[in-house]
């Protein structure tokens, strides 16, 4: 007869997200979303709505309250806004928005989403709010389409780490730090390489720890702090 495998229980800290390794701000979040889904979905039982009448009740479209019925929680989805500009302040009226994607990978995959989610954490503290940054935003958009392959692995967030310094102004002076020729080599091909091209890169164990450990210590110096999503971003 086969020996009974122990099931270890482990105490929730009362939040799903954070049980499942995102930040304690990101997990936050999430929990406060999944929520309000759970509170409309309840409304549009409650009253006996249609999707079509959810659809005008809220403001948006019909394929929206499909998401929300089934549970669908998109974090990462790119859409185009149409504003109705103010002629008497800069607040100006948000008239339409058009979904154009939103990566379904980024919803079945933890790691993918750990990737974007810190991604998207060190954007936010390193730029002002309400202030568009092109070329930040075209950065995060090609880094979001190759972490959703999943073929360049934890290797793409040491890369866009390296990538974000650069367009800031902050690229590591490859004369000055103490790092192997080796690594510093490839701290210059991560940094000008292509997304693409990055997915056929390979770093050997010795490589990855001592870039991890190096852009670890060099983004706090400069940054004065990162999100605490990196390590989970990165894997085990």
């Amino acid at each position: 007869m086969a020996a009974k495998k122990k099931v270890q229980i482990v105490r929730s800290s009362g939040n799903v997200f954070e049980d499942l390794g995102f930040g304690r701000e990101e997990a936050e979040h999430l929990k406060i979303r999944s929520a309000l889904m759970a509170a409309i979905v309840k409304l549009i039982k409650v009253r006996k709505l249609t999707q079509s009448s959810a659809a005008v009740l809220f403001g948006v479209s019909q394929p929206r309250i499909s998401d929300l019925v089934r549970g669908k929680i998109d974090l990462f989805f790119l859409c185009d806004l149409s504003f109705a500009r103010s002629r008497k302040s800069e607040l100006h009226t948000l008239r339409e928005v058009t979904l154009v994607d939103a990566p379904a990978a980024l919803r079945t995959d933890l790691s993918l989403l750990q990737r974007a989610s810190y991604a998207a954490a060190l954007i936010t503290q390193t730029t002002e709010t309400d202030t568009p940054v092109p070329d930040l935003f075209e950065l995060l958009h090609a880094f979001l389409e190759s972490v959703v392959p999943a073929s360049t692995g934890p290797v793409s967030v040491l890369a866009f780490e390296l990538k974000l310094l650069h367009a800031l102004g902050l690229a590591p002076p490859l004369e000055d730090i103490k790092l192997t020729s080796g690594c510093k080599r490839l701290v210059q091909h991560l940094t000008d390489t292509d997304w693409l091209a990055l997915g056929q890169l390979k770093l050997s164990t010795a490589q990855f720890t001592e870039l991890n450990r190096f852009l670890h210590g060099f983004l706090i110096y400069h940054l004065g702090k990162i999100p605490s999503s990196r390590q989970n971003a990165l894997g085990p």
